[in-house]
C-alpha cells in the first residue's frame, strides 16, 4: 500500500485510461448485453430499407426467370423495379416449433401495368365477366394497371452463416387488389406460389447469403442483441468509459452473470483510481515554503526581546 500511494499522479491517469480499453474487449468477448437503442440507431434504420431494396430486387429477379428473361410476361403484362415496394418490414425472435427463429413481417405491393392488346384482351374478359353476373352490357375501360397487396410472413434462423443462396419459406396473406381480379395479380406477380389456403398462399424462394445475414442482423438488433456489427468494440469502450466515470446512461444493459461481474469489478476500480489520483495531487504534493526575509527576522528579534 505505502508503494501504491507513492506513485505519480500520472501512473493512476494511465492506469485509469488503459482500464478502458481492457474492459470493452471483456465486455465485447462477454457479448451478454442487451442493447436498447440499436434498433433505432441510423445504421440499423438503413439496414431495414436496405433489405426492402434488395428483396424487392430478388423478387423482380424472380419474376424475370419465370417470364423468360424479360419483365414483361406472356400475358403482356409488365413489372419493373420501380413497382415493387416492401412496407412495414419488421422482425421478431420467436420460437417455432421448438427452435428459435427471427419471424420477419411485411407488406408487399406489387402494381402491374399492360401493353395494349393485353389491357383490351382484359377488357373484354371483365365485360363478359358483368354480363355473366348482371345480364347486361356494360361498357368497361381498357385494363391499364393493377395494384395488389399481400402480407408476408417467413422465418431466418439466427445462428447459421449461409454461403450460397438460401432457401426461405414465405407464407403469403392476400390483401387487396385493385383494377382487377386477385387472380390477374398473383399469377403474374408471384409466380410460382401454391395455394394451402383461402387467401393464404406459400412461396418457396431462394435468397442471396448476404440477404439472409442483413435479416438476421436486423431481427438481433430488434432484440437488443446485435450479432455482427462494425462497431461492437467501440460499443463496449463506451460501456467501459459510462461504467468507469459512474455516469451509467442505461442504455447498454449486462444480462448474465459474468457481464454483471465485470461491470461491477470495473466501477468499484475507477472509483479507487480516481481516488489515489486526488490524493497523489493534494495530499503528497509537497508544501512549499518561502525563505524569511529581513523583515520577518525583525519580527522574531522584536518578539525575542
Amino acid at each position: 500500500m505505502k508503494w501504491l500511494l507513492s506513485r505519480s499522479p500520472g501512473f493512476f491517469g494511465i492506469a485509469y485510461l488503459a482500464m478502458l480499453p481492457i474492459f470493452g474487449g471483456l465486455y465485447t468477448v462477454s457479448g451478454s448485453f442487451y442493447h436498447s437503442t440499436v434498433a433505432r440507431e441510423p445504421t440499423n434504420r438503413g439496414l431495414n430499407a436496405d433489405i426492402r431494396q434488395r428483396f424487392a430486387a430478388v423478387l423482380l429477379e424472380r419474376f424475370i426467370d419465370a417470364h423468360g428473361g424479360t419483365t414483361t410476361s406472356k400475358d403482356g403484362f409488365i413489372v419493373d423495379a420501380s413497382r415493387i415496394r416492401i412496407n412495414d418490414l419488421k422482425t421478431s425472435l420467436e420460437t417455432l416449433v421448438g427452435e428459435e427463429r427471427f419471424r420477419t413481417r411485411a407488406e408487399l405491393v406489387i402494381e402491374i401495368a399492360a401493353d395494349d392488346a393485353s389491357g383490351e384482351r382484359m377488357r373484354g374478359i371483365a365485360m363478359q365477366a358483368v354480363k355473366e353476373r348482371t345480364g347486361q352490357h356494360i361498357d368497361v375501360p381498357p385494363f391499364r394497371w393493377m395494384v395488389s397487396t399481400y402480407d408476408l410472413d417467413f422465418a431466418v434462423l439466427p445462428g447459421i452463416r449461409p454461403r450460397s443462396a438460401t432457401e426461405i419459406q414465405i407464407f403469403i396473406s392476400e390483401k387487396s387488389t385493385l383494377g382487377g381480379p386477385s387472380s390477374w395479380g398473383l399469377a403474374t406477380s408471384l409466380p410460382g406460389a401454391q395455394r394451402i389456403a383461402h387467401g393464404r398462399l406459400l412461396l418457396n424462394m431462394r435468397v442471396p447469403p448476404g440477404l439472409y445475414r442483413a435479416l438476421q442482423e436486423l431481427g438481433a438488433a430488434t432484440e437488443g442483441t446485435p450479432l455482427s456489427i462494425s462497431d461492437n468494440f467501440l460499443r463496449m469502450f463506451y460501456l467501459s468509459a459510462a461504467t468507469a466515470t459512474t455516469v451509467g446512461y442505461g442504455d447498454i444493459v449486462p444480462l448474465s452473470a459474468t457481464s454483471r461481474m465485470l461491470v461491477s469489478l470495473e466501477g468499484i476500480l475507477g472509483i479507487t483510481l480516481i481516488g489515489f489520483f486526488i490524493n497523489s495531487v493534494f495530499v503528497q504534493r509537497p508544501i512549499r515554503t518561502r525563505k524569511p526575509t529581513q523583515a520577518d527576522q525583525h519580527d522574531a528579534e522584536a518578539v525575542n526581546v
